[in-house]
């Protein structure tokens, strides 16, 4: 089974990224459950409430677009889903922020040894292998 997995990854780069992201929200929701206080003090910090609720509803949206995206299954659904959490999440975080935003901007492009650079540094590769391997397919065919 997990070779059919693999060739249907090769033949289909976007498959990997589909994946992948898969991966990162399923991460993403266990972190939460982990740290289950950690995210409500989050999102009461972000000004949400009521923050415990939000989070279970947060961790849950994780969960339902880990599951169709690793299974291939209702992918539009949550994807939809998935860019509604995150337009908001952007927004208040945005909101949230001010200007310190602009201020501290160079953390996007400067390596630096902290969870957060190193895991958008790692994103950018992951995305330019899923493009490379996107081209390197259609050169095939």
């Amino acid at each position: 089974m997990c070779g059919f997995h693999m060739k249907k990854l090769r033949e289909n780069p976007l498959a990997l990224l589909r994946v992948g992201l898969g991966l990162v929200f399923l991460a993403a929701g266990l972190h939460r459950i982990f740290f289950f206080q950690l995210a409500v003090d989050n999102f009461a910090w972000l000004g949400l409430q009521p923050a415990t609720a939000l989070v279970i509803a947060t961790i849950a949206i994780e969960f339902f677009v880990a599951t169709c995206y690793l299974l291939e299954r209702k992918v539009a659904l949550a994807s939809g889903t998935l860019i509604a959490l995150l337009v908001v999440a952007v927004g208040i975080s945005l909101l949230k922020a001010g200007a310190s935003f602009t201020q501290n901007i160079n953390e996007l492009f400067v390596l630096a040894a902290t969870p957060t650079n190193i895991f958008l540094h790692f994103t950018y590769l992951f995305c330019v292998v899923v493009v490379l391997l996107s081209v390197l397919r259609k050169k095939r065919q």
